[in-house]
């Protein structure tokens, strides 16, 4: 949206450094959705503050199942949009049943192509017909990571509640 400012990032190639993080935060964003080591929200203590993590997965990424560039990343086979759909949302029910975070990760000039939009409006129509599993945005997210860490202080946020009937995507 036009002037709203982001609170949020994710790294081109989601290749990110301790720096990064700490300029995200000297900078004001409240969450990065670049690393890979959970499946679960958690907030990060660092030198000039905190941010939230929410991972991020390949097997939830368009780019490994529609991007043309052989020789370069991918097999260059790009995938049917309704096997697309139904991988992820093999995914999604796979990760609600374990009360984890499922984040599908989309870029326009990949996922907005007219097949793989009419693909991506079925996956979210199955997520919302579910009843059983929370799609929100990403701000939301990291807001209930950051409330679960104050009221349950520890390691990352298992204790968070994210599970069935508070499942997150």
């Amino acid at each position: 949206m036009a002037g709203v400012r982001p609170a949020g990032y994710r790294a081109p190639w989601w290749e990110t450094t301790d720096r990064t993080l700490d300029l995200l935060v000297e900078y004001g964003f409240r969450f990065d959705s670049s690393l890979f080591g959970a499946d679960l929200p958690y907030v990060r203590q660092l030198a000039g503050g905190s941010i939230t993590e929410i991972p991020v997965s390949w097997a939830l990424d368009d780019w490994e199942k529609y991007a043309f560039w052989p020789g370069v990343t991918g097999t260059g086979t790009i995938e049917r949009p309704s096997l697309v759909a139904e991988h992820w949302w093999e995914e999604v029910l796979a990760y609600a049943e374990e009360g984890a975070c499922c984040v599908i990760t989309m870029h326009p000039f990949l996922s907005g192509r007219p097949a793989r939009a009419k693909a991506l409006g079925w996956l979210i129509d199955k997520i919302t017909q579910h009843g059983e599993i929370w799609l929100a945005p990403m701000c939301e997210i990291a807001d209930r990571a950051v409330a679960a860490t104050v009221s349950a202080p520890g390691p990352g946020c298992a204790k968070m509640p994210f599970g069935p009937k508070g499942s997150n995507l």
